[in-house]
């Protein structure tokens, strides 16, 4: 816009009246427009940078709830993992690499509590704190997978696991611990029932008829050698679970060279002297019975010690 100022000079100062052109500032770039857009421009940048760090604070819980979910899956996986490595595939049994942490553990609770009943003047084996250790070995089961092939000895194998969780007790251990044999280790027992236990496997395998892939049955029979820990009741800390372990093996062994189908089992007698027992790695049988240090039990007569 232009705005002209008439003025009258005085004709004195030599110079006529000329216009004078004033030039005002648009409005949007007033002062206090100017100042209104900076402020409102402040603003803007307060709220994306609010804005932005609330988004970087939902996107930094999120990738924590993500990282601790991964890191709690990644455990589950691992703890799978570690179950499965100690369950045999064919039976759905413990393995060996699950029995001797846990075995350890129990050894030296029943081992504690054998030496607190001493202590107390009471008898250990009027409580139901030994470990009994059968050793249970399928007759002629390398006749199976010779004659009817693998899968038929593996459904036997599979067979028989499933009848030992059946008739035993689910605090207890059932142990593949062979090609065809299986630990069964009776938990918070008594020794003195341990006879009965065995006859008991026995006869429930005897009634048990295997169905095999092709159709076929069969029916057979369980050689079983045991033993208890802690070995010497009166004397607790007397032997390892390896050691009260190679006794059922001992006695397993006894009933297979002796015609199968049968049981064997070592207990030591509550007033042997241990003395010749300590320092030995692995005790022997027949030189153990011959002292009378262990006795010796079968349900057959003629029992044969091996060579």
């Amino acid at each position: 816009m232009t705005l002209y100022l008439l003025t009258r000079v005085p004709p004195a100062l030599g110079f006529e009246p000329a216009g004078v052109d004033l030039r005002l500032a648009p409005w949007w770039l007033s002062g206090w427009l100017l100042i209104l857009a900076a402020l409102a421009g402040l603003g803007l940048a307060v709220f994306w940078l609010q804005w932005r760090l609330r988004w970087l604070m939902r996107r930094n819980l999120k990738l924590e709830e993500e990282g601790r979910a991964t890191a709690e899956a990644l455990a589950r996986a691992g703890q799978a993992l570690e179950a499965a490595s100690l369950v045999d595939a064919v039976t759905g049994l413990h393995n060996r690499k699950f029995l001797e942490p846990n075995l350890a553990n129990d050894a030296q609770q029943a081992q504690r509590a054998f030496k607190d009943m001493l202590a107390a003047g009471r008898d250990p084996l009027a409580a139901r704190e030994d470990l009994l250790l059968f050793l249970l070995d399928l007759d002629y089961f390398k006749h199976i997978n010779e004659t009817w092939g693998r899968a038929a000895g593996d459904a036997v194998l599979a067979q028989l696991a499933q009848r030992l969780k059946t008739i035993t007790r689910k605090t207890d251990f059932r142990v593949r611990w062979d090609e065809g044999t299986f630990l069964l280790v009776a938990r918070r027992a008594r020794r003195s029932g341990a006879v009965q236990v065995a006859r008991k496997l026995m006869e429930d395998v005897r009634d048990l008829t295997f169905q095999l892939p092709e159709g076929a049955t069969l029916r057979e029979r369980l050689s079983i050698g045991f033993s208890a820990f802690p070995p010497h009741p009166c004397h607790p800390d007397l032997g390892t679970w390896q050691q009260a372990l190679g006794l059922a093996e001992q006695c397993l062994a006894a009933a297979k060279g002796s015609g199968r189908d049968r049981w064997v089992g070592a207990l030591l007698e509550p007033g042997a002297d241990p003395a010749p027992l300590r320092g030995q790695d692995r005790w022997n049988l027949p030189w153990a019975v011959a002292r009378g240090l262990i006795r010796v039990d079968c349900s057959e007569p003629g029992l044969v010690w091996p060579s």
